[in-house]
């Protein structure tokens, strides 16, 4: 049953007749297998993948389903490690104030919150701030693009092509306006301003869903927490191996007759690497060794080109730890990798002590609305976007009409 599903997922383009994992193989094995190609559709299906990347049909390139003889991958590739390293260097410099600024004026919503959608806009600023060196002119639009866009994929959404049109009409704008003079990138691209559209919504993802995570573990275990903050920093490595930023992912072999795939889950937990106790959490594990090394926690290879592969190295600890320094935040929930309901948690001011009757009545609340969402609108969604894959020809033609920078005349604002 494994073998059919990763086929139905995989298997675009290939004459793939064979499922090998390598999860439990040696680290140089694998490392050597993943260098030789791009990975193909990590995790989701194929109507799913249309309605994802229907946001940009160039843009989406950038992300791991494409091979490294696409003649635009080493354009897009150049430009996400440009944008990353960016990111890197801002987290160093002002990321911290930054952060505390936006999450004083946006504070979570008391006292159950989704974590993910917690640090989405706080992620979104300092994204768009690397690629223009300035704060976004209109955060709620991207926002609801973006966050359009991933819940598409989650199934919780049905596919907004308005706000699309209108996030990539913003980026647009401020491309005309000047990019960070950081990213030697101008020239690159025609359309340029898709490819940046589609580097932010898959930045903001991976880096919001990896401070969910990183906090949820975290928080669970904060008695044992270090004060210093490299050693915080390790702390934090240390849950983002028990809950990697990617799940699975595949990669054809070079005569295209198997696929070769990786369960990063199962592979951080693995006892011959990381001692006995893999699979609980214990940062003092990364004292006697940079485990770094020999961890798929930001991807496997050099091949990818994703926005977070570098940064999320420094974004993700810096943002858990000015969060806790803030907020005092539990969990009546069993954390797993699926990160149910967004990593949903009680959160209180960090002054503040969380009552627990009043969270137990708003969980309950939530829970209560999370259950009519699935019996009466979750078939409608599906629908919804059903109809919508069978109208993506439609979408595809305009994203290419917008694409064109020499006729701007063609994005009409609405």
């Amino acid at each position: 049953m494994l073998k059919h599903y990763f086929h139905y997922l995989y298997n675009r383009g290939t004459n793939s007749t064979d499922l090998k994992d390598i999860t439990y193989c040696p680290f140089k094995e694998i490392i050597n297998i993943y260098l030789k190609k791009s990975a193909i559709n990590r995790s989701k299906g194929s109507r799913q993948n249309r309605l994802f990347y229907s946001m940009s049909p160039v843009g989406h390139r950038f992300l791991e389903n494409i091979d490294s003889d696409d003649p635009q991958y080493q354009s897009i590739s150049r430009l996400a490690k440009q944008f990353s390293r960016v990111l890197e260097n801002n987290s160093k410099n002002g990321f911290e104030n930054r952060l505390t600024s936006y999450w004083d004026s946006n504070p979570p919503p008391y006292p159950v919150c989704s974590l993910r959608d917690c640090a989405f806009g706080a992620v979104l600023n300092e994204v768009w701030f690397a690629f223009f060196a300035k704060p976004c002119p209109k955060p709620e639009i991207m926002i609801k693009a973006t966050r359009n866009i991933l819940m598409v994929v989650k199934d919780c959404e049905t596919v907004d092509l308005k706000s699309r049109k209108q996030g990539i009409f913003l980026v647009f704008d401020s491309v005309k306006e000047g990019i960070n003079s950081q990213l030697n990138c101008q020239h690159l691209f025609s359309d340029i301003h898709e490819v940046i559209f589609a580097l932010i919504v898959s930045a903001v993802d991976e880096l919001s869903e990896g401070f969910a995570h990183t906090l949820i573990c975290l928080s669970k275990n904060c008695s044992a927490l270090p004060d210093s903050d490299d050693d915080f920093k390790m702390a934090t490595y240390e849950a983002l191996r028990l809950y990697p930023l990617f799940t699975i992912s595949a990669r054809p072999d070079l005569e295209n007759k198997c696929l070769h795939m990786v369960n990063y889950v199962n592979y951080h937990r693995r006892r011959d690497l990381f001692g006995e106790d893999a699979e609980e959490y214990n940062w003092q594990r990364w004292q006697c060794k940079n485990l770094l090394g020999q961890t798929f926690i930001f991807g496997i290879g050099n091949n990818r080109s994703c926005p977070g592969q570098n940064s999320a190295m420094e974004i993700v600890p810096r943002m858990v730890r000015v969060w806790m320094q803030k907020y005092n935040t539990k969990t009546l929930i069993k954390h797993s990798r699926k990160l149910p309901w967004g990593g949903l948690a009680m959160v209180v001011p960090i002054d503040e002590s969380i009552s627990w009757l009043l969270s137990w009545l708003h969980l309950g609340l939530w829970i209560y609305r999370q259950t009519i969402f699935f019996l009466a609108n979750k078939w409608w969604i599906g629908y919804r976007n059903f109809i919508a894959s069978e109208k993506l020809l439609q979408a595809d033609d305009y994203y290419q009409a917008i694409s064109i920078s020499s006729r701007p005349e063609i994005l009409q604002r609405q």
